[in-house]
């Protein structure tokens, strides 16, 4: 399943149906990816907003971006 998301720079392994990533501080590509990833396929998106941080914030929880209600509500 999605075996080119195991690509995406901190990807581990896949368990079941669930991707496992190494860290919580993602790049912002990789982060990009995840959301192209969870949107494409329409994976819930509200568990990306773990991966929230003080060097993503400014992009990743802008208001005005696709995602913003999906991931924090």
């Amino acid at each position: 399943m999605f075996e080119w998301a195991m690509q995406i720079p901190g990807a581990l392994r896949w368990e079941q149906d669930t991707l496992v990533l190494k860290s919580l501080n993602l790049s912002q590509a990789s982060l990009l990816d995840l959301l192209a990833l969870f949107s494409r396929y329409q994976i819930p998106m509200q568990q990306l907003a773990q991966f929230r941080n003080s060097r993503n914030e400014g992009w990743f929880s802008a208001p005005q971006m696709y995602w913003h209600t999906q991931v924090f509500g």
